[in-house]
């Protein structure tokens, strides 16, 4: 008996410590009494380095002090129920069973079968995602456009600042392609425009409401009004309770915008131990490009690149940190850098790959990813200036 409870011990603390890897999100209630969230940057024995999110400030803590949670902030530990559809597209359930960073063994409830699933394969149980608007009330005609005249919708009022306001179709223009939609406003809200031609994504059942609330500094992937991705930020300002001002990664404060709660996503996260974030770990020769000139030739038009230029190194360390000598006969930017996923559906830009963040010597945020073996890109965020680094050997 006493060696079949030594085993369990065993079985119990090796499973609970997979679940506090360097890269895991954890939640934690700090000595002022409020929760925080928090990354884990380091692991020495039975203490855990975290680091706040949006604050600076990282605390040595031990694991009676914290909580694995996952993406979202949900608890995913050891035990947790989750939901999922399977590959024979059949909704189950089963049990976490083990977690390593983002990689989760689930066991099927009812099932001699278990299977090691990613994040964003599974939902807990527990946990309120963002679906529709208001599943009760929003019909098919949300997502095909086929309102009606008469219908009480809620419409973008792209006069005020674009918020939702509640309105009556009184037109359709179905020999249009796509459908416009003319609408009246209930409340034209201070302005002399009262009605508002709409393609259907403009136009939502009226009640929804936000099944997740956000808070001033929280992470977030904003869409466009047509639920078509666009960019990773931060929220600043929580503005008439259910709207939110974002700053976007690296942008300038012009570049800030007030968008609705529906447009709203958790930012997806990527362990600091995926092949994506691994692959970048080393010494790197930097390289800056020229910039194209305009050489005319005749009745010719070219464009024209120059050789450019070596660049100071950079050493991105698996610790978390990182050297960077971005400028010569200066000391170096020495920091820590985090990790930032790529946000599925992006087209262009920094968000449609795996990385990590660092910033210059002048607090510029740059981002730095893998695009081919022994390559890597530095891009500044909200910019096109980039460079390219040449692994060191």
């Amino acid at each position: 008996m006493k060696q079949f409870l030594g085993l369990l011990l065993i079985i119990l603390t090796t499973t609970f410590c997979a679940a506090q890897t360097v890269g895991s999100r954890v939640s934690l209630k700090a000595t002022d009494g409020k929760t925080y969230i928090g990354n884990i940057k380091q692991v020495q024995g039975n203490q855990y380095l975290v680091r706040y999110e949006g604050v600076d400030f990282e605390a040595w803590l031990t694991v009676d002090q914290f909580t694995v949670v996952d993406a979202n902030g949900a608890t995913g530990i050891v035990g947790s129920k989750v939901t999922f559809t399977a590959v024979d597209g059949k909704a189950y359930t089963g049990t976490v069973k083990e977690i390593r960073d983002n990689q989760y063994r689930v066991k099927y409830d009812g099932l001699e079968f278990e299977a090691w699933l990613q994040r964003n394969q599974f939902e807990f149980a527990n946990t309120v995602h963002q679906t529709d608007p208001n599943p009760a009330t929003t019909t098919a005609a949300t997502r095909n456009g086929t309102w009606q005249a008469g219908d009480k919708v809620e419409v973008q009022d792209i006069y005020n600042d674009n918020k939702w306001e509640d309105a009556t179709i009184y037109l359709v223009n179905s020999d249009w392609n796509p459908v416009r939609y003319k609408a009246t406003l209930d409340n034209p809200a201070g302005h002399s425009i009262t009605d508002l031609l709409l393609v259907y994504r403009q136009i939502r059942a009226r009640g929804g409401q936000p099944t997740i609330k956000f808070y001033m500094k929280s992470r977030v992937d904003v869409n466009y009004a047509d639920g078509t991705p666009r960019g990773r930020g931060t929220v600043i300002e929580i503005v008439d309770g259910n709207r939110y001002k974002i700053r976007y990664d690296g942008c300038q404060p012009y570049w800030d915008e007030t968008v609705d709660w529906s447009q709203l996503n958790p930012a997806a996260s990527v362990a600091s131990n995926h092949p994506d974030i691994t692959a970048l770990v080393g010494n790197w020769a930097m390289f800056v490009y020229s910039y194209p000139n305009t050489v005319v030739h005749g009745n010719d038009v070219y464009r024209e690149y120059g050789p450019g230029a070596k660049a100071p190194p950079l050493q991105i360390n698996s610790n978390g940190s990182f050297v960077w000598y971005d400028e010569y006969n200066k000391p170096p930017v020495k920091g820590n850098w985090v990790t930032q996923a790529k946000i599925e559906g992006v087209k262009m830009g920094t968000e449609t790959v795996n990385g990590i963040l660092i910033t210059d010597s002048r607090g510029i945020l740059w981002k730095i990813y893998k695009d081919r073996p022994d390559h890597m890109t530095a891009q500044k965020m909200c910019s096109g200036e980039t460079q390219g680094g040449t692994r060191l050997r």
